[in-house]
């Protein structure tokens, strides 16, 4: 379970790095005009992107975390509410 987790979240920034440089690749073939221009911003554009997916993949995994704790949490509550309430209206029509 843990291992599937990691795996879907690299695949998940694999997906991001590529989307960023798929949306700045228009930059790139603009700039082959000149083609060692073109080269170097394919280039700068990796390097440039690679730590703004991690950072981005890991704001995203860490709000999933809490999310994902949040409506667990509200989901358990609302159980024991309803289980509570169940309980109080049973013993009050038996009385």
């Amino acid at each position: 379970y843990k291992a599937i987790g990691w795996m879907g979240r690299g695949a998940g920034f694999l997906m991001m790095w590529i989307g960023m440089l798929m949306t700045l690749a228009p930059l790139s073939e603009v700039l082959d005009v000149l083609p060692f221009l073109g080269n170097a911003s394919r280039g700068l554009v990796m390097v440039a992107t690679l730590p703004i997916a991690l950072v981005l993949t890991g704001i995203t995994v860490v709000v999933s975390m809490v999310l994902h704790s949040v409506v667990a949490m509200l989901l358990i509550g609302l159980l024991l509410a309803g289980w509570a309430g169940w309980t109080i209206k049973r013993k009050v029509s038996k009385s």
